[in-house]
């Protein structure tokens, strides 16, 4: 087999291998036994044919810029190409297995230089490989800049061969000794953008130093209490409409005078959620449990005590979708959810 057939395969190897990885669901071995096979066995013959071009272009002469001594040489190069190869194969699993890792975001940019590695780690063979084989005067030992690329793909197997090891000792050691002072979730908290990506972490059930990493994360936007009402008449963001009745349900908002049309507008949003999921003949009643009208009505009596007669007009838009609903599927949970309103609104009156 020629240097060329050897490469071509190469690449269309690593093509294939980034188009299942980048098609594929994102999961663990468990669940996604198939792609997880597939992309083992392009992998190991990604790995033959690297072994096999590299020694074609050792025996050429394409390495003798790394030692005059050949028994160095070869040490070097075995070492080499086990660090190259290393590199590829954690960057496959790591997208591969991208939804296991729950304290990353794509918003920091080494985690984005890590999720993406499945495209540009191999890359720094292939080209330095491809111009030795298809320019012959440009080969690996006249040019720095086909030099860099391989030596940093060794450079970066060995970083992540010390991370990753590091790392695997540092989470036993935490695990062991219950380190209460180690939170990943910080540094995920620092690098989201969206509000309602972070005021997840200021629930309660998360330590303090979660919570304090949090609220330091709000409070550090000076228009923070915006962020809110936008967030809020959002009724194409159910998610973090659910999410800011949530904190409103727990923490008391500064300025609740400024936020109650906002909060009002959120709750016509969930009326309308109420008429699009009885319109929708895929779904069932039990499905109006994820409006959490609970939290709606908890936010009312934390944000407005005494006043909470205020918001009885948006309860009364809510009580009316919920009484619209003719499909009998959804008769006891409507029901059940006009009574706890009704139950609400006698409290106070």
């Amino acid at each position: 087999m020629s240097d060329k057939t050897t490469l071509l395969m190469i690449i269309v190897i690593d093509i294939l291998s980034v188009i299942l990885n980048t098609l594929s669901n994102n999961g663990n071995s468990s669940h996604f036994a198939a792609p997880y096979l597939i992309l083992l066995l392009l992998f190991l013959f990604y790995s033959v044919l690297s072994i096999l071009l590299t020694t074609k272009m050792y025996r050429a002469g394409s390495f003798q810029w790394i030692s005059a001594n050949p028994d160095v040489l070869k040490i070097v190069l075995v070492f080499g190409i086990v660090c190259i190869l290393y590199t590829v194969f954690t960057s496959i699993m790591i997208r591969a297995d991208w939804s296991t890792y729950q304290n990353q975001s794509l918003a920091n940019p080494k985690d984005f230089l890590a999720y993406t590695s499945y495209i540009w780690v191999p890359l720094l063979m292939i080209v330095p490989y491809a111009m030795a084989t298809y320019k012959h005067e440009m080969a690996i030992h006249q040019s720095a800049y086909l030099k860099a690329p391989l030596i940093l793909n060794v450079v970066i197997g060995i970083i992540v061969y010390i991370f990753l090891n590091t790392n695997l000792r540092h989470a036993k050691d935490t695990f062991t000794s219950k380190d209460n002072n180690y939170h990943p979730d910080i540094e995920k908290i620092q690098n989201v953008v969206k509000l309602e990506d972070y005021i997840h972490y200021t629930l309660p059930n998360y330590d303090k130093i979660i919570t304090d990493a949090a609220f330091v994360k709000l409070k550090s936007d000076p228009a923070w209490d915006q962020q809110f009402y936008k967030k809020l008449e959002d009724c194409n963001n159910n998610y973090s409409i659910g999410m800011i009745h949530k904190y409103l349900s727990i923490y008391t908002f500064e300025y609740p005078e400024k936020l109650m049309p906002h909060f009002k507008k959120s709750m016509s949003c969930i009326a309308t959620y109420v008429n699009d999921y009885a319109a929708n003949e895929f779904t069932s009643g039990e499905d109006l449990s994820g409006l959490n009208i609970d939290n709606v009505l908890q936010a009312i009596e934390k944000q407005y005590p005494g006043t909470e007669t205020l918001m009885f007009d948006a309860l009364d838009e809510i009580t009316s979708a919920l009484k619209s609903v003719k499909r009998e599927d959804y008769k006891s949970k409507t029901v059940e959810l006009i009574d706890t309103i009704e139950k609400f609104k006698l409290k106070f009156q």
